[in-house]
């Protein structure tokens, strides 16, 4: 994945953005503001989000 590429993680029940990825291995938990909706990440990397993207942004 190029450095300067940003991904934006939406959530998938209400399409609001959640955050935005650049690198690295992401191990979190992040709320919806919307829906309340919690999102547990365990392991991501840029393989992971390369794979699942569409049009910059990959929905969770």
């Amino acid at each position: 994945m190029n450095n300067s590429m940003k991904i934006s993680f939406c959530c998938k029940d209400c399409k609001g953005k959640m955050f935005d990825y650049y690198a690295g291995t992401l191990n979190l938990s992040i709320k919806c503001n919307r829906c309340k909706r919690v999102l547990t990440l365990k392991k991501i990397d840029e393989k992971y989000v390369a794979e699942r993207m569409i049009n910059g942004k990959l929905f969770v």
